[in-house]
Formats: structure tokens, sequence, C-alpha cells
């Protein structure tokens, strides 16, 4: 920070009154045009921690002076990064971006001495990249007196970009980490490298990944394109996707790090609409369609793939209101809109939602936006001019983590939800369950023919509580981090509203010892603030867990599941990632999961990782169903996930759903029963399965089964809309009695290539291939494979 770096606001936490829905905001910079503060001039965006950036415009004596600023949610004020004139060098700053690790990029006119070849020096006007206040130090680039218009800057350093010659270019800094001013990489707009027009809306993710939208010489209609980010030769096109085309606009564009493209477009003769696709478009909001949303205004989506649209939304009754909504229920998704109200300095303002953009979004659920807040003044009786009537400030707002919607309010998070009958330990150096002066009321919580108690754990630290035998209804843990040492413990609720384990905020429960007993569990069950996440470790040869209903990792709240070193859970039905993002390892030799039906991505993020010997047996396992984004690895030689009655039963990636299965370094995946897998599963799936490599200890191939002796089905790509691709490489192995790819307007791949351990990529399938069965489908075989 230069030496004219000066506060210009105290960031102040600002409470909304009580509306539906709101988040709670904080302010970064408020600031009065007639007091000579600070305009905003680009959209601000936010990096995770909650810093922010944006373009503005700030009154230094009679000029207005150019500059790039930095903010921080939290505290701290705002100050300039850069200035035009400061360094004096600085001569125009034009766009500014952020990525999400925190780093701001710039483009900026300077006049710097150049070395003449004589030992002398020159001035000279460039246009370069710079981090910083150095004119010296560019990040790269060395455009000349050409004009860079908006850019996007990722964690690795690469830049997506629009220069005056007209086309969209790259940098890779990954590719020549060792040059000072490493060259831009063109990704359309010149002859023979994605010839046409490309327009404003483009983003580049944090896996190198680009997408742009682009019209072809000659056609009306616009398509929504992705690349990856590397160097190519001048003349050759670079390899693109088609996301989605035959649209009329596409006017705001987010890219996920998983490569998945969410923007608002319009096709022929259709309304607006929110879209989004990974290969196959799906329509998340439109126009009229009954939702009440209208007026689309921009996209953001966060690296993890969180969603934040702005939109007016018309309620059944009541006014309409502009604002920024993470979800497509308008009352209970509503992130901050026009008309709600907050407290600054005492002072209650109204809010106006302005600038929001396609960076907005972190993953911490932080969103920042600009606005204004305006207040009545109560001196104003409309008889004098000079008094006006509201005092408005512009500003830089940021809103509480919000993450992903939920369908109702969550249960089990405050006080006021606690069931009768709830007793409070309250001893943060552990003790004894059966000791009545750990509780409050001081009493042991029981269930039995009289009384039916809640146990509640939620003080901090990290403390064991041993309980060689105890019986309540319900189980709640809500923080700190709480070790049961367990003999035998059976938590009876059956009820699924109120399960009998329930984990919510930041707590954590750990099972060391014996054998739980639940019915229903719940790991992630209230809201949360940032960064809180619900967790479960079940630990240790011979411990156990018997949930014979349903267990959900991610339920209202982020949850997390860990069953290491040999213990064995059992649960008739599971769900991770329902409402929030869920994640599940079972790791070690001799660790078990047995479970009914599993889905892995049921509604939103889901993941579950076998590693190290563990072992996951299920009936039924659905992998990216509805709108669930879902991936399994199994990982590592004696690692084995097993699917016991897969027959339509066993998806990659189902209905709107998105889905990955892994399988490498020695892993097996079976398939029992009437087996069958389906990659790709019918409307507008995604499915993809990748085996490959193998265990250097044990030269165990990385192995998916479908068991050849009862049906053995491979289907990839499948109904109107699904896609499916499965991958063998590195030595891996697929083992099925028939296939199917690409069936019934169903778009289906199987890749084959390398070798590894001397032993060739290889697909045995000892029955009927059928590649393009009213629908696309194919097989390539290559490099050995």
């Amino acid at each position: 920070m230069h030496a004219r770096a000066i506060a210009i606001v105290v960031t102040a936490l600002v409470t909304t009154l009580p509306l539906p829905a709101s988040a709670q905001i904080e302010v970064v910079m408020a600031s009065s045009s007639e007091e000579g503060g600070i305009s905003v001039s680009s959209d601000p965006q936010i990096a995770s921690g909650g810093k922010v950036m944006f373009k503005g415009e700030r009154e230094i004596g009679d000029d207005d002076v150019d500059g790039v600023y930095i903010g921080y949610a939290g505290g701290g004020g705002v100050s300039p990064l850069v200035e035009v004139g400061s360094p004096e060098e600085f001569q125009e700053i034009d766009g500014a971006a952020m990525s999400s690790d925190g780093t701001v990029a710039f483009v900026a006119k300077v006049l710097i001495d150049l070395e003449d070849g004589n030992g002398g020096f020159y001035p000279a006007l460039r246009t370069r990249f710079f981090t910083g206040p150095d004119p010296y130090s560019g990040l790269f680039g060395d455009f000349e007196y050409r004009a860079v218009g908006p850019f996007e800057i990722n964690d690795n350093r690469n830049v997506l970009g629009v220069a005056s010659a007209g086309h969209l270019f790259t940098t890779s800094r990954a590719v020549h980490p060792e040059d000072d001013y490493p060259g831009a990489y063109i990704v359309a707009g010149v002859l023979g490298v994605n010839e046409g027009v490309f327009h404003a809306a483009r983003a580049i993710n944090n896996v190198d990944q680009v997408a742009w939208v682009h019209q072809a010489p000659g056609e009306t209609l616009v398509s929504v394109r992705r690349a990856e980010v590397k160097p190519v030769m001048e003349g050759y096109p670079v390899v693109t996707t088609t996301l989605a085309d035959g649209f009329e606009w596409v006017w705001s564009l987010s890219l996920d790090d998983s490569g998945r493209a969410v923007f608002i477009g319009q096709r022929p003769g259709e309304t607006v609409a929110l879209y989004e696709s990974s290969g196959t478009a799906a329509v998340l909001a439109r126009e009229g369609d009954g939702k009440g949303f209208s007026n689309f205004g921009r996209v953001s989506v966060s690296a993890g793939g969180q969603i934040g649209f702005s939109a007016t939304y018309t309620p059944p009754s009541g006014p309409s209101r502009s604002g920024i909504f993470r979800g497509f229920n308008g009352a209970a998704d509503k992130i901050v809109a026009d008309g709600d109200r907050l407290t600054y300095n005492n002072e209650v303002h109204e809010i106006s939602v302005g600038g929001f953009g396609p960076r907005a979004y972190n993953d911490s659920g932080q969103i920042v936006f600009s606005g204004t807040m305006e207040r009545d003044n109560p001196l104003w009786d409309g008889s004098s001019e000079d008094t006006p009537r509201s005092f408005r400030l512009n500003g830089i707002f940021v809103t509480s983590g919000v993450g992903d919607p939920a369908d109702d309010d969550p249960p089990d998070d405050d006080p006021e939800d606690d069931p009768p009958n709830t007793f409070t330990w309250v001893n943060n150096a552990g003790g004894a369950f059966a000791t009545a002066a750990n509780w409050e009321p001081a009493q042991v919580p029981v269930k039995n023919g009289e009384r039916a108690d809640t146990a509640l754990f939620s003080v901090g630290g990290a403390y064991t509580v041993d309980t060689p035998d105890a019986a309540t209804e319900r189980l709640l843990v809500r923080r700190g981090e709480v070790t049961l040492n367990v003999g035998a413990y059976t938590v009876s609720s059956t009820s699924i509203d109120s399960p009998s384990v329930s984990i919510t905020r930041s707590g954590l429960l750990n099972i060391t010892g014996g054998a739980l007993q639940s019915v229903n569990t719940v790991i992630g069950n209230g809201s949360t603030a940032a960064g809180q996440v619900a967790e479960a470790h079940l630990f240790n040869s011979g411990v156990t867990w018997d949930n014979p209903g349903r267990m959900t990792i991610g339920g209202f709240s982020a949850g997390r599941l860990f069953v290491a070193n040999g213990p064995t859970l059992t649960t008739g039905e599971a769900r991770i990632g329902v409402a929030a993002r869920g994640e599940t390892i079972v790791g070690g030799a001799d660790s078990l999961w047995e479970t009914g039906s599993l889905a892995v991505g049921y509604s939103a993020e889901g993941s579950l990782v076998v590693e190290s010997g563990g072992h996951a047996r299920v009936e039924r396992l659905h992998i990216g169903r509805a709108e669930g984004l879902g991936t399994v690895t199994v990982d590592g030689a004696s690692s084995r996930l097993t699917v016991t009655e897969s027959a339509l039963n066993f998806t990659v990636g189902e209905g709107n759903g998105e889905g990955a299965l892994v399988v490498r370094n020695g892993g097996r995946v079976e398939a029992t029963g009437d087996a069958m897998l389906s990659v790709g599963f019918a409307e507008a799936a995604t499915g993809s399965v990748l085996v490959e490599g193998f265990d250097a200890a044990t030269n165990a191939r990385s192995t998916l089964h479908l068991d050849p002796s009862t049906f053995g089905y491979l289907l990839v790509g499948s109904g109107a809309g699904g896609t499916g691709a499965v991958w063998i490489e590195d030595g891996g192995l697929v083992e099925s009695a028939q296939a199917s790819l690409g069936f019934e307007q169903g778009n289906g791949d199987v890749f084959v290539r390398g070798s590894g351990n001397a032993l060739p990529s290889r697909w045995e399938n000892t029955g009927d291939l059928t590649a393009g069965e009213r629908g696309a489908g194919s097989v390539q075989i290559e490099a050995g494979g």
C-alpha cells in the first residue's frame, strides 16, 4: 500500500430489521458525492476471506481521480490500491479484477522510462497488467498503445480479457512461469481461431477453463462455448465445447470450478430465462413460469457452485421488489431487496440494490454489491429548498454467509427450538454422563416408561463424556467437540422431522467406543455462520453405529461424516447433500458402511470418498440426482464400493443432476445381482466415470466390475438430454457383458486410453455393444488401450 492510502470510512455492522429471508449486511463503504467521497464505477468483487475490490472515482481537490480500491467485510474501511497520478507514472486505469484467493489485477497506461540500447532512457507509454502500485513491475502483457477492455483473473494468475484488436485472449503464466511477460493466446475473434464475434459475457474459473458467448460468421444466433487456457499457434483453432446454442442473446455468464456455466439468455420465441449447462442447457427459472421472477439482471456463481442472481420478484400478493436471490422461492430465498431496512450509525435506512456482477459470490456464501441507502430528514417540511427531503449515501455492501437455500426454517438451531425435557451438558472439562451435576437442570436425561428426555451438548471446547450405558429420546450437538466413550447408548425418537441424532452449527460428535443405536440422524441440521460445518466421526475397530432409518449429511446446513480405523456404520437409507453440501469419508482397513439406498448429491452438492482399504456396501446408489451435484471416489488397493441391487438403481447423473464416479489407484467398484450401471440417465443429466491406474505396491488394477454372469449392462447417455462418458485410462479395467452408448436421443462415449504397469487400459465387454441406438454414441481406443 503506497503512502497515500487512507481509510475512507470505518466499516459498520448492519442488522436488517425483521423482514423475511434477508441476510445480515455489512457496510464496507458509505459516502456522499456531495462530501467528496468515492463513487463506484464497476461491479464490486469479493474473494475468500471477505476481501472486496472495486474500481471507483474519488474527488481530490478539483479533480475526479480514478482508482482501484480495497476493503474488507468485518472492518478496516476502504483504501486505494492505486490512483491515477499516485505514483505519477500512472496515466489511466482501465479494468480491474480479483481472483477468488484475493489477488487484485488491473490494467493501466503508464508513462515509464525504457532503455534505448545506448545506455540512455526514453519515455514510453505502455498498457500493462499490474497487481500493485509499482509502475515497473507489471504482472504480464505489454499492449503498446492498444486498449484492453474488461477482464477476469483466476487463482492461477491466468487472465481472460478483451483487446481493442477485436479478439478474446487468455494468458498462461503456468506454461511460462519464468517469463516476465508471457504472451497472450487468442481464444476467439481471429481468422482460424473461433472466427466470428464474441459478446461481452465471458468467465474464467480456477481450473483454467474459460467460457464465452460466440456468434459465428453470418449467423444471427449465439452460443455459449467453453475451452481450456492453453497456448495455441496463431491460425489454429482452440478446441472448444459448445455448452448451449440457439440463443438470440446471452447477457450475464458465470463459470464454477466444475465447468458448469450459469447464464441469463433468451431463445427465439421464448421468454428470458436463467440457464445452467455443463453440456446440455437446462432452465433454472424462466419469466412467466409461475415462480414470480422477471427482469433477470446478472448472475454470479461461486467457485463451489452456489448461485446468486439479480431479478425482480412479484409475490402472489404485495408489490414487486428487485433484489438478489439464491434460489427460486422468491420469499424464502431472498438475500437482499430494494426496500429492506438496515441500521447505520444508529439511523434506520432503506437500501436500494445496485451493481452485482459475476465475481460477486465467494465460497463462504458472502455476496458483495453496490447500492444506496437512504433515510428521511426529520427536519424536512417541504417549505425550504435548502432542507433536503432525505439523506442518501452510496455504498458497497457485503451480505453474511447465506449458503444454500433451505426448504423451511431449520430446526434445532436455537434454544427456543429445544424440545421439552431438554437437559444441557455444562461441564466443559468432560466427565460421566450419569453424574447429575454435569447437567442443567441437575438431573441425568433418560428414556423410560415415564420420561423421554433430550441430551443437548452445546458448550465450547473439546471434552470427553463417559457413557457406559444410557438411553434418551434425542441427542443434540450444537457446538463444541464432544467425544462419547460409549458402552451402549440408545436414542429412540422415530420422527424424521425431529431426528434422534441432530448435529448443527459447528458441532462435532465423536464416537470412539461401544455401540450407538439411533433411528434417524441429520448432520448439518440448522442455519450456520459462514464456514461452519457440523460433523460426526466414528472411530476404531469394534465400534458400531446402527441407524435403521435415514441418515442425512448436509441437511439444512453443511455436514461431514468420517468412518475411519475399523468401525461399522449401518443405515437404512442415506442422503449426502440435501439442501447444503455434504461430505462422507470411509477410510482404513475394516471400516465399513452398509446402507440401503444412498444418494450422493441428493439435491445439492455431495461427495463420498472410500479410501485406504475402506468399504461401502449399498443396495442402491444414485450419484447426482434431481438438481444435485454428486461425486464418488474409490481410491487405493482394497478400497471397495459394492452395489447389490443395481438394476436401474445404480446411476451417475440422473434427471437434471450431475454425477461423477472415480476409481483410481487400484480401487474396485462392483455391481452384483442384476448388475447395471447408467451414466447420464435421462432428461438433462450429465454423468462421467473415470477408471484409471493401479496400486504400485500391490499391482492391483483400478476396476469397475459389472457382473457379466448376471446382467452386466453398461448404459452411457440415455433419454433426451442425457449425456454420459466413461474414461478407462492408465491401465484401468472395466468388465461388462453388454453395453449401449447413446440410447433414445442420449449422448454416450467411451474412451480407452494408454497403459499402466505394462498393462493396457482395457474394456472387456463379452456380449453386444451398441453405439448410437436412436442417439449418438462412440468408442475411441488409442495410445495402446
